[in-house]
């Protein structure tokens, strides 16, 4: 009576063990796969979220022809400069206007 007691309990924990460890493999294989979906959209975040993070520092590499201005003896008054780009470009409107902050740093619209 005892024995067969203990061949069901073991039994019992065999079977138990087998259902948990195959519930333990199909959780795993689940988040391999969406880790397999999900990465491309992470990637695409960091990687976007660096560009606006290091937005000015990758402008300034991009137009640096047009942010670095040769330093005048006198400067341009910020309505002289909004006639200039209205008088080159006839359709624009200016919306914002940022001061230079150094003499060989241009303005911007």
């Amino acid at each position: 009576m005892m024995q067969e007691k203990r061949e069901e309990s073991a039994s019992t924990t065999k079977k138990s063990t087998a259902r948990s460890q195959g519930l333990y493999k199909a959780i795993w294989r689940w988040h391999f796969y969406a880790g397999l979906v999900f990465t491309p959209f992470l990637l695409i975040l960091a990687v976007t979220g660096g560009m606006y993070l290091f937005k000015p520092q990758i402008e300034e590499r991009l137009y640096h022809d047009l942010y670095h201005v040769q330093a005048q003896s006198q400067s341009t008054s910020p309505s002289a400069q909004v006639q200039a780009v209205k008088e080159k470009y006839p359709g624009a409107d200016v919306l914002t206007y940022k001061p230079s902050e150094r003499s060989t740093r241009s303005s911007e619209y």
